[in-house]
């Protein structure tokens, strides 16, 4: 699958499990169980369970993540304060989306994320853990 498609795939997934084809950079679904079209995915390591979108914004691993007014990713803190994370972007004109890379301190190691934002709709539709 195209690296296009496979971003375009994780629209209205929730909730599965996925795997990553490294060398073929595509995604696939494994034991999908539920598509929601307003809905979005998380995409984890591979194999992994992983978390679906909250009110509060977008849980991955325990952290929730949000998109703040100006488009930047945000980690909500207790008591919902937000930070706003440092990011390098590039913007995927087939999907509509601007993937942010950004370091994050997870409960046991450090993280980069590649984070996915609707910039029109304020709001993630993906990550995907890549370290």
């Amino acid at each position: 699958m195209p690296p296009a498609q496979a971003l375009s795939s994780r629209h209205g997934l929730r909730g599965d499990e996925v795997a990553e084809d490294v060398k073929g950079r595509a995604l696939r679904v494994l034991g999908n169980e539920s598509y929601m079209s307003h809905s979005s995915i998380v995409v984890g390591a591979p194999g992994r369970k992983v978390a679906a979108p909250t009110s509060e914004g977008f849980e991955f691993e325990g952290m929730v993540f949000a998109v703040t007014e100006s488009n930047e990713v945000a980690e909500v803190l207790d008591g919902g304060a937000v930070r706003v994370l440092g990011s390098e972007s590039v913007f995927d004109e087939g999907t509509g989306t601007r993937e942010h890379f950004v370091d994050v301190q997870g409960k046991t190691e450090a993280m980069l994320l590649l984070v996915s934002v609707r910039e029109d709709q304020r709001r993630i539709v993906g990550i995907l853990r890549c370290s």
